[in-house]
């Protein structure tokens, strides 16, 4: 697939999950690698790259398939242990959307409480 239709579809996506979750974070999680914060309901932070999809269970739940971010990245025992990232290589994951409370850019917070330059992470 060239890149104009790559484009394309990458914003097919994102009309896709707008429609089911319009909320800010969704166009801006599926077209920038980063590494966000996802703040569940139950207090704890799951650190994700990118939103890849946001769809619809047959019981009409919504579904977050997300890359998380390495553990290693920035916590790795340094921070707030109640931030989650990928314990393995195996980053990927599905998030039930009624459990996510907020959603902020972690980096830059992480950035800010730390003096760390955050990294950048490629598609």
């Amino acid at each position: 697939m060239d890149a104009r239709n790559t484009q394309l579809a990458l914003e097919e996506h994102v009309a896709a999950a707008e429609a089911l979750l319009p909320a800010w974070f969704v166009p801006r999680m599926m077209r920038e690698d980063w590494v966000y914060g996802l703040v569940m309901d139950y207090g704890s932070i799951i650190a994700v790259e990118r939103v890849q999809a946001v769809r619809q269970a047959a019981d009409g739940s919504l579904w977050m398939d997300v890359r998380l971010a390495p553990a290693d990245d920035y916590w790795s025992g340094n921070y707030d242990p109640s931030v989650f990232g990928a314990p393995s290589s195996r980053r990927q994951a599905s998030i039930n959307c009624a459990h996510v409370a907020a959603a902020f850019e972690l980096v830059d917070h992480l950035e800010a409480a730390h003096g760390e330059a955050p990294r950048t992470h490629s598609t």
